[in-house]
């Protein structure tokens, strides 16, 4: 009897139906399923009992394929999550769901490891000819006693040092790869700009050239001072971010006229002086820039620093940066690599010896003056404002130890200080 009465309770009070993907929390309506096979009016299919059979049969097929694709699988775990309820996959659905994150993990692990090797390879040829080319120009090569030549700064960063030689304080080159081994990188390169593969060679010159003529090298004169310099050769795309990164650059140089010849045609030629490119670009360098001019993204000389983290505190700067073929063969990576190596060392035997005429060496020079005035300008006034606050708390202090007769008497004489300076030096006292 209590078996039948608690039978007879349930019906008349039914629990409510769990449902998952569909109305919100507070909704008592049902909510509306994600597929349906009626036709519209809710009236049976046409053509019988076999045709609505068939229709049937085809529309549960296809339901059930669509409640194991991986969006609806998403969309029932998110809907789930967000009325708070719990959802209960079957094998096939957790099959499926398996099936897609192995899938995911093995593509990225792919991914990582043909990046990895092939920014490795690219690497290796870099290094293999930037040692062939500097290793007889630098005393010290490498980036620790033991002979290391290069340093790897994460998958697709990689660093070559070199230092000791005559009118150089040394030579850092960077090689940045794209993000072969990243998989999302990958994925968004079709709609966004990716990475390219390019080398940065940084060559710093000593603020006072102190090299002996024992320790190798040439050049006329045995190594005067650097002239005021600064021109640069960039790509036209790249024009906008080259003046971000140099702060002195971009608030001194303009555009001069570009050198002679088809290959300079998409760069634009920077300078504070127009008679610095003329001095700076003779004809042999011309000619190994025509031959870069397909790799090639900017060329900077300057004697007032760069942009770059890596030249310190160094003003006299040669910067190359080149882009790298790294899916060409080794042989013309290597063949851009060595003539940009070599075009920035002659650049440093070839700088102490420029001379500029005294009027453009003037204007130069005045030039880079007042851009430091002005830079100066908000130090000078911080250390105007210290000075004075300090001047006004000294004040305070002497005031609050004097009596007031001494009160009486400093504010006499500071009032008539004050007439005297409004009128010119002249005060009239009358008693």
């Amino acid at each position: 009897m209590l078996g039948v009465a608690a039978a007879v309770a349930a019906a008349a009070d039914p629990a409510p139906p769990v449902v998952v993907g569909g109305a919100d929390e507070f909704d008592d309506a049902p909510a509306a399923p994600l597929l349906t096979t009626d036709a519209p009016g809710g009236a049976p299919p046409a053509g019988g009992a076999a045709a609505g059979g068939a229709a049937g049969g085809v529309a549960g097929a296809v339901g059930g394929l669509a409640s194991l694709s991986p969006l609806n699988l998403l969309g029932r775990l998110a809907s789930s999550g967000a009325v708070g309820g719990a959802m209960h996959l079957d094998a096939v659905q957790v099959w499926w769901f398996e099936r897609v994150v192995l899938a995911l993990c093995a593509a990225y692990v792919a991914v990582f490891l043909y990046g990895r090797t092939v920014n490795e390879r690219v690497a290796a040829v870099w290094s293999t000819t930037l040692t062939s080319a500097v290793e007889g120009e630098f005393a010290a090569v490498g980036v620790d006693a033991v002979g290391t030549k290069i340093h790897k700064d994460g998958q697709g960063v990689f660093h070559y040092y070199a230092s000791g030689r005559r009118h150089v304080s040394a030579l850092t080159c960077t090689l940045s790869l794209k993000r072969r081994f990243d998989l999302f990188t990958l994925l968004q390169t079709p709609i966004a700009r990716g990475d390219v593969d390019q080398c940065s060679l940084l060559l710093t010159l000593p603020d006072e050239d102190g090299g002996s003529s024992s320790s190798g090298g040439g050049g006329r004169g045995g190594g005067g001072s650097m002239e005021p310099l600064m021109w640069a050769l960039v790509r036209r795309r790249e024009v906008k971010r080259f003046r971000r990164a140099n702060r002195v650059l971009e608030a001194l140089a303009g555009q001069v006229p570009s050198p002679p010849g088809a290959w300079a045609q998409p760069f634009l030629a920077l300078a504070d002086q127009p008679e610095t490119g003329v001095a700076l670009l003779p004809p042999s360098v011309a000619e190994v820039l025509s031959a870069l001019a397909p790799w090639l993204v900017s060329l900077h000389v300057t004697d007032s620093g760069v942009g770059n983290a890596q030249a310190g505190a160094s003003k006299r700067v040669v910067e190359m940066v080149v882009d790298v073929p790294a899916a060409a063969p080794p042989a013309e990576v290597g063949m851009v690599v060595t003539a940009a190596a070599r075009l920035v060392l002659w650049y440093a035997d070839f700088l102490p010896n420029v001379r500029l005429p005294p009027a453009v060496r003037q204007r130069a020079v005045a030039v880079r003056a007042d851009w430091a005035y002005k830079e100066a300008e908000p130090a000078r006034l911080a250390a105007a404002e210290a000075r004075q606050a300090e001047r006004d708390a000294a004040a305070e202090r002497e005031a609050a130890q004097r009596s007031p007769a001494a009160q009486l008497k400093h504010e006499e004489k500071m009032r008539k200080k004050g007439m005297r300076k409004r009128q010119g030096g002249r005060v009239m006292v009358m008693r």
